[in-house]
């Protein structure tokens, strides 16, 4: 979907595209990227990635549009899908079904900028109804029965997860311990990838419009070359997808 938004909106003006994998950048310079194209839009994986090239392209004020991450260290406009609404909005509906203790579930050791503001969106649905207890940045990657461990000590009855995939991890190892989801912990994730709709239970997620993004980055890379003024960034709205891995809290906490 990301690359049919970039795609239907430069095709319909007719101009070339060159749809190219990640590693593309590194067998590149800046001759090389400013004598073949016009503009770039740059998916970022991370933020530290081809950070020389990027660098170069913008001292010589390359048109360059970022997706998914803000990269600070660069003048570059980004477009990204609005990720502390999507943990807050994720929270809240939990929240709303009568859950107190929810936790936050990092699938990696590292936490990308997307994940961390979904994290602070989750702080914030917590802070606003002065519930006190939540994850930390520190409680990285519990698997198994390591995460089947932490939700029973501390009575958790939801799970907020920063992605489907992780989502959908998270509950295959849980029901290798017995757990019954959405029955004794609700869980949600963020993406709405097919596999969240397909999984049993379907799992109830934050949508994020990945062909609307594509399209913005198109429009502002376009706008750019036309008029050659510097586009801002772009926030696109995001909204939650409520599904079968959630339900309402029923009995309070758990047994010990």
């Amino acid at each position: 979907p990301l690359s049919e938004g970039v795609m239907t909106i430069l095709q319909a003006e007719k101009i070339d595209v060159l749809l190219t994998n990640f590693d593309f950048l590194t067998h590149r310079n800046t001759r090389d990227i400013t004598s073949e194209f016009d503009g770039l839009i740059y998916y970022a994986r991370n933020e530290e990635a081809h950070l020389d090239l990027l660098v170069a392209l913008a001292l010589q004020n390359f048109p360059v549009i970022i997706l998914d991450k803000k990269i600070h260290d660069l003048p570059f406009p980004a477009v990204t899908a609005d990720n502390e609404v999507g943990g807050y909005l994720a929270t809240k509906h939990l929240q709303q079904l009568g859950h107190k203790k929810i936790a936050y579930y990092f699938g990696a050791k590292n936490h990308p900028q997307s994940t961390r503001q979904r994290y602070f969106g989750y702080l914030r649905a917590l802070s606003e109804e002065k519930q006190t207890f939540h994850s930390h940045l520190e409680d990285t990657y519990l698997s198994g029965e390591s995460l089947s461990d932490y939700l029973r000590q501390n009575n958790v009855t939801a799970l907020v997860c920063e992605n489907d995939l992780f989502a959908l991890r998270a509950i295959q190892q849980l029901r290798q311990q017995n757990w019954q989801i959405p029955a004794e912990l609700s869980v949600t994730g963020f993406d709405d990838t097919p596999a969240a709709r397909f999984f049993d239970p379907a799992l109830t997620t934050i949508l994020q419009d990945f062909k609307k993004i594509g399209n913005t980055a198109a429009k502002l890379l376009l706008s750019w070359l036309q008029a050659g003024k510097q586009p801002t960034d772009r926030k696109i709205s995001v909204k939650l997808i409520q599904r079968n891995s959630t339900t309402a809290l029923i009995g309070g906490n758990y047994e010990s």
